[in-house]
């Protein structure tokens, strides 16, 4: 790839990899406020979190699909959209369950910004210094969840638990944008084919192990028949 495009390639995968990484540790300096807000406990409030790395572990595991079948420019784009849309919900969501829906939304975007990150790098850029761009890569989506508590933490002080939404949202337009002139190419394969059923059972086990642990202490027998069906 020559190097007066990969500057401006390089930016935007780093941008993406650092919003997804802001997006995992987006609300939990804000859990305190929705849960007097909406009226729910802790282990119910926990699932914004729990939930929202449920659904991007199972995205990650269908990115070797997704990769394939789809162009790298729509895949993205796709991504930013989906972490806009997400990032809208959360910011006006009339109620708990809408605000967990927002944050799902938000973790497919981040399910797919991360591993296409880094499997662009390692198709379109020079082997020499792979390894550099890997690092970098690596350390932007290690920086996003090390400064989210921070940064939101200020905003829910100040503005209230729904600003923290105002960043990811802006972030979002912001790689759509660039995305849209700098993100190019890739090819699709239209018959690769998902394995659906597994990667249902995949969430569902995922689903399963969480409920179970987080309700173990409190129901034993409920959280217990979770565990066992995980």
């Amino acid at each position: 790839m020559a190097g007066s495009s990969l500057a401006p390639l390089l930016a935007v995968l780093y941008g993406s990899g650092f919003l997804a990484g802001f997006n995992e540790n987006l609300v939990n300096m804000a859990l305190v406020p929705i849960m007097g807000e909406y009226g729910v406990g802790s282990v119910t409030a926990q699932w914004l979190v729990t939930g929202y790395m449920i659904a991007v572990t199972v995205v990650v595991t269908c990115m070797a699909f997704l990769y394939r079948r789809f162009a790298v420019r729509r895949l993205f784009l796709a991504a930013a959209g989906l972490s806009f849309a997400g990032s809208l919900g959360g910011l006006v969501a009339p109620g708990f369950a809408a605000l967990v829906a927002a944050r799902l939304v938000q973790a497919v975007g981040t399910g797919i910004f991360i591993p296409l990150m880094m499997n662009v790098i390692v198709s379109r850029l020079p082997r020499a210094s792979m390894g550099t761009y890997l690092a970098i890569g690596s350390s932007m989506i290690t920086l996003g969840p090390a400064l989210a508590p921070v940064v939101t933490g200020f905003m829910v002080s100040g503005l209230g638990w729904r600003s923290v939404f105002l960043v990811p949202l802006a972030g979002a337009a912001l790689l759509a944008a660039a995305g849209w002139t700098v993100v190019r190419g890739g090819e699709s394969s239209p018959e690769v084919r998902l394995d659906a059923p597994s990667a249902a059972l995949a969430a569902a086990g995922l689903v399963a192990l969480s409920f179970g642990l987080s309700e173990v202490a409190l129901a034993p027998a409920r959280g217990g028949a979770a565990l066992v069906a995980a």
